[in-house]
C-alpha cells in the first residue's frame, strides 16, 4: 500500500547509504591506501559494490515489485497473462533463474548485481580519468534508489552505460549488439534511435539537428492522440492511452538540462574532454530536455529519461577529474554536489512515493 510519508529510518538508511559510499570510495583513489603508487585501489570499491549490493537484494519494496514476481513465478508458463507482452531478454533472464530455483528473492538477486556490476565496470574503464567517489555520488542519487522499483529500464541503462565506451570509441558494431540486447529487457530502449539520429545530423551540420529537435516535439505534440498506434504490445497501452493535453509546462526540464549543457561548453571551451564525446552528450542532453517536456503530457516519456542520462555518471565525474585548474575544478565540484543533490531531493519528494519505496522492507520482513 503506498503512502505519501517517509518512513524516518528509510530516509536515515538511505542518506547513509549515499555518504558512507561516497566516503568510502575516496579510499579507492588515495596515494595513501594505494597498493601501488597512482593506482586504484579495488578494496574500497568492492566494499561500495556490497553496500548497494546487499541494499538492493534484500528490498522487498518498490510499486513493481509484485508484479516482477509475479512475472517470475509465471515464467515457464507462456499462457500466464501475467508474462503477456513481456520483452523476450527480460523473459528469458527470469525463465534461467526458475530453472535453478523457484524463489523469486534469487532473481531480485541477480538482477542487482547484474545492474550495479555493469555500472561498476562501466566507471572502472575510466579509472585513469574519472573521479571515482563523484561518479559513485552521481550513480547513488541519479539511479540507485530508483532501480528499487523500475528493475527493467535501469538493468536496461546499465546495459547501455555499459555499452556507452563502444560508441565513444566508434566501434558501432559492438555498440548495436549491446543495444539490441537492451531493447531485449525494455523496449523503449528503441527509443535510443532517436537521438542516435539527431547524433548524426549534428555531425553533419549542427542546425540540421536542431531543426530535427524542432520538428520531434512539434510532431510528437500534434499527433498525441495517435500515438497508440505506435504500441508495441497490448501490455504498454495504458501508459499511452494516459495522456493530458491540458498539462501545463514548467520550468522543471530547463533547470534540469541547461547546468549540463552549460558545463559541456566549459569543457570543449578549455578543450578537456574531446569533441566526440562531447557532442554525444550534446545530443543526449537535448533529448533529455524533449523527452522530459514532453512528459508533461505523456507522463512515461519522463520516466524514459533514465535510458537516455545514463552518460552524465561518466561525463562530470571525467570533466572534475581532467579540469587542471583547481579553482575552476572545485567550483564545479560545488556546483555539481549541489545540482545531483537538487535532483535527488526532487525524487525523494515525489517520484519516491510513486515508487514505493519510501518505506524500506527487507525480504526477511513482513509488511
Amino acid at each position: 500500500m503506498l503512502t505519501l510519508e517517509w518512513d524516518t529510518l528509510t530516509l536515515l538508511l538511505y542518506l547513509a547509504i549515499i555518504i558512507s559510499c561516497y566516503f568510502i570510495s575516496f579510499f579507492a583513489i588515495s596515494s595513501k591506501f594505494s597498493i601501488k603508487n597512482n593506482q586504484i585501489n579495488y578494496i574500497p570499491i568492492v566494499i561500495v559494490f556490497l553496500i548497494l549490493f546487499i541494499f538492493s537484494s534484500i528490498r522487498n519494496i518498490g510499486t513493481d515489485y509484485p508484479a516482477y514476481e509475479e512475472i517470475f513465478n509465471a515464467s515457464n508458463n507462456s499462457s500466464e497473462s501475467s508474462v503477456y507482452g513481456i520483452e523476450p531478454g527480460f523473459l528469458l533472464l527470469n525463465k534461467f533463474v526458475r530453472f535453478f530455483t523457484s524463489d523469486s528473492r534469487f532473481f531480485f538477486m541477480l538482477m542487482s548485481f547484474t545492474t550495479i556490476l555493469l555500472v561498476f565496470l562501466s566507471l572502472l574503464r575510466y579509472k585513469n580519468i574519472i573521479n571515482f567517489p563523484f561518479a559513485i555520488f552521481v550513480y547513488s542519487t541519479l539511479y540507485y534508489f530508483q532501480s528499487y522499483s523500475l528493475l527493467r529500464v535501469y538493468l536496461a541503462s546499465a546495459i547501455l552505460l555499459f555499452s556507452f565506451d563502444f560508441l565513444i570509441r566508434k566501434k558501432y558494431f559492438i555498440f548495436s549488439l549491446f543495444f539490441l540486447i537492451s531493447s531485449t529487457i525494455h523496449y523503449s530502449t528503441l527509443l535510443l534511435l532517436l537521438p542516435i539520429f539527431g547524433l548524426f545530423l549534428y555531425q553533419i551540420r549542427k542546425y540540421l539537428f536542431y531543426i530535427y529537435i524542432f520538428f520531434l516535439f512539434f510532431f510528437i505534440y500534434k499527433f498525441l492522440d495517435y500515438l497508440i498506434i505506435f504500441n508495441l504490445t497490448d501490455r504498454y497501452t495504458g501508459y499511452l492511452e494516459n495522456i493530458d493535453k491540458n498539462s501545463s509546462i514548467g520550468l522543471g526540464q530547463i533547470l534540469l538540462n541547461l547546468p549540463i549543457l552549460y558545463m559541456l561548453n566549459i569543457a570543449r571551451r578549455d578543450q578537456i574532454i574531446n569533441n566526440w564525446f562531447i557532442d554525444v552528450i550534446i545530443v543526449f542532453t537535448w533529448f533529455c530536455f524533449l523527452f522530459g517536456t514532453l512528459g508533461y503530457w505523456i507522463p512515461t516519456l519522463s520516466r524514459v529519461n533514465y535510458l537516455i542520462t545514463f552518460p552524465f555518471i561518466l561525463f562530470i565525474p571525467i570533466f572534475l577529474k581532467l579540469t587542471k585548474n583547481k579553482y575552476k575544478s572545485k567550483l564545479i565540484y560545488s556546483f555539481s554536489f549541489v545540482y545531483f543533490s537538487t535532483r535527488l531531493y526532487i525524487y525523494f519528494s515525489a517520484l519516491a512515493f510513486a515508487d514505493g519505496i519510501n518505506v524500506y522492507y527487507t525480504i526477511f520482513n513482513n509488511k
